[in-house]
């Protein structure tokens, strides 16, 4: 299942705030190359068949056919001198896909 840090908890939270009456964080699956997913974030509305993930405060959804795909991501949040924002770690490592030179 999907994971969320306290640091991501904490911004997820704060970019909700005043987004309607039951806002969430939509984990989505924006393409895939040689090493796998690219996910993306967004702030959404639940939809039926979504998978719902409460996180003390925030909650975070994903469509139910991502279940597997969605194993084992972690969702953190970074701060540094170079820049903030959501970082999605894999939860499946991916070697390439061997049609290419890229792994």
């Amino acid at each position: 299942m999907l994971h969320v840090t306290d640091e991501a908890k904490a911004e997820i939270v704060k970019a909700l705030d005043g987004k309607g009456d039951d806002p969430v964080v939509r984990v989505f699956v924006a393409g895939y190359g040689c090493g796998g997913a690219s996910l993306g974030l967004t702030i959404d509305e639940h939809q039926e068949g979504d998978i719902r993930v409460d996180f003390d405060g925030c909650s975070v959804v994903m469509e139910s056919e991502l279940d597997v795909e969605m194993s084992g991501v972690t969702v953190d949040y970074r701060n540094s001198e170079n820049g903030s924002g959501f970082i999605l770690k894999p939860g499946r490592v991916q070697s390439g896909c061997g049609s290419c030179s890229c792994h």
